[in-house]
């Protein structure tokens, strides 16, 4: 058995539409995260769909997709759709807060089971705990909220056991609540509520929410036991805003704007979780810019 310090690290890009894919693989970037709810605002770029309660994947997209991913060499992930509302008419409103949505929840999962499967995208997927508030007004009590999380989990974990789910699912770390969006899962305690009794699901440790949480602890996350298989690395000045989401910056990482940055890399340099650098705005950044953050990371690691 290889040591995983032996393998390469992969380093990669959160991306939000074809063009954006379509660019940082030609600069040669061997990892992506696509951000569904964003890929399936576009017809022609949509990873799939939801009508009458039925998911359909987009064959002919992935297809193409898979084709490139031959070509180039390179591993997609995934990042589960952002909760706009709690509406399951709704790829963007499903929320496993509530027991009426589980049913849909767990086809959405199998339906991506099998869209890895037939096109190997998307073993990695990642997901926020559930929303509880909209606009200042709590729509449901955190602990009612957490409750059932676990009773979803703990079935769909089953499922995944039964029927040995290839997938990785992880659960994102969250800032303290905001005003116009609030999730459960700024505390550790929260994640060892939803997934105390399951065997199948992992982690995904993203630093900047961690820096507008302030009573989160990586350690105490870590202690859980869970497994860390995918990293958001980005930072922010720490400055918790509760009125909008300006302090969620996604700016490139560095010593400064990340808590414990040089304990992460020793982190990284033993275990080679994947690495996704989730900047706001690709735009802003030259190619150049793009490249040299990718293998100024690798390089520091190793």
């Amino acid at each position: 058995m290889k040591p995983r310090w032996h393998d390469e690290q992969l380093v990669g890009y959160s991306v939000k539409s074809m063009a954006e894919l379509e660019r940082v693989i030609e600069l040669g970037i061997k990892l992506v995260e696509l951000k569904l709810e964003k890929f399936n605002e576009v017809v022609e770029e949509r990873i799939y769909s939801l009508q009458n309660d039925v998911f359909t994947i987009n064959s002919a997209h992935l297809k193409k997709l898979t084709a490139m991913m031959n070509k180039h060499n390179f591993e997609v992930q995934l990042h589960m759709p952002i909760e706009r509302s709690v509406n399951s008419l709704f790829d963007t409103g499903i929320n496993v807060a509530f027991l009426s949505h589980h049913d849909l929840a767990i086809e959405r999962f199998n339906m991506l089971e099998k869209l890895y499967r037939n096109f190997s995208i998307g073993q990695v997927i990642t997901m926020h705990p559930p929303t509880v508030s909209f606009d200042g007004q709590q729509f449901i009590k955190e602990e009612v909220a957490l409750k059932n999380a676990q009773i979803f989990f703990e079935r769909l974990d089953q499922i995944r056991m039964v029927e040995r789910h290839q997938t990785i699912i992880c659960l994102e770390n969250q800032t303290d609540q905001k005003i116009l969006s609030g999730m459960i899962g700024y505390l550790p305690i929260h994640f060892k509520s939803m997934l105390r009794n399951t065997r199948t699901f992992s982690l995904t440790v993203d630093t900047g929410h961690r820096r507008l949480a302030k009573d989160f602890s990586v350690r105490n996350f870590m202690s859980l036991g869970l497994p860390f298989v995918n990293f958001h690395f980005h930072g922010n000045h720490g400055e918790f805003r509760e009125a909008d989401f300006n302090d969620d910056e996604h700016a490139p990482p560095t010593p400064e704007n990340i808590k414990g940055y040089h304990n992460y890399i020793r982190f990284f340099r033993r275990n080679r979780p994947r690495i996704i650098l989730e900047l706001a705005h690709l735009e802003q950044y030259s190619d150049k810019q793009l490249i040299e953050m990718v293998q100024d990371l690798q390089t520091e690691i190793n």
